[in-house]
């Protein structure tokens, strides 16, 4: 999609979909991640969405990444028994539809999203093995590639939760996320280093799937449902 300007220049029309798995609304405030809040102060940020009322991360991507909820694309747990995506594709469906030249990309820490929810549709796909491995494959590829739609999953944070809880209170809760924000830093970094970004518009949108109570999530309380989201 083009904008045309009075300068006959053209600006392309981008967006990087950054999803973090398991990060509650008051710890990513309590945190120290001076990466994140520049794209708040440079865009929309609300502390108070909502997850799908299924928090497990299957559900919750599938309908962050469908638009839909569980009653429509019929993810309701991690196993991925049944699903509904010809009826309700994802966003990469719906845009290798419209347009296949249209360059997507996908890459991931938690491989059933690109094996089970994704399922080959975007042009590239890529799992890793850890969240460092997840900034740097990104930052090569946004260096070396055109992508006109990205997504990327940080699965630490939800990591850390379960081995030492989902809390403000919890160190290694919070230093899980610091972490993320520390490697989210090359990722803009190499977004803004492209080549062509003064001719390009990208939107940032940032969100994780759930949150967490306790060492768990998965039911319908606030604590696990309550999520932030950001454009920027």
């Amino acid at each position: 999609v083009f904008l045309t300007l009075t300068t006959h220049s053209q600006i392309q029309k981008k967006v990087l979909i950054i999803g973090i798995d398991g990060v509650r609304s008051d710890a990513l405030q309590f945190a120290n991640t001076p990466n994140i809040d520049r794209l708040i102060a440079n865009g929309f940020y609300s502390p108070d969405a909502l997850s799908n009322d299924i928090t497990y991360s299957g559900p919750a991507w599938s309908s962050i990444l469908t638009g839909v909820w569980a009653d429509k694309h019929l993810v309701t747990d991690n196993g991925f028994n049944q699903d509904d995506f010809d009826s309700y594709p994802t966003i990469f469906g719906l845009l290798e539809n419209q347009d296949p030249s249209i360059n997507t990309a996908s890459i991931c820490h938690w491989s059933p999203i690109n094996n089970n929810i994704i399922q080959g549709v975007a042009d590239f796909m890529l799992n890793v093995a850890s969240d460092e491995d997840l900034s740097n494959e990104t930052v090569s590829y946004l260096s070396s590639q055109d992508p006109d739609c990205m997504f990327i999953h940080f699965d630490e944070v939800d990591g850390a939760g379960h081995g030492n809880g989902f809390s403000v209170d919890v160190p290694q809760y919070i230093a899980a996320i610091e972490n993320v924000d520390l490697l989210i830093g090359p990722i803009l970094i190499a977004l803004e280093e492209r080549p062509n970004y003064a001719n390009e518009d990208w939107l940032i949108l940032l969100t994780p799937d759930h949150g967490g109570i306790g060492t768990s999530h998965g039911g319908n309380t606030i604590d696990e449902q309550r999520v932030f989201f950001i454009a920027s």
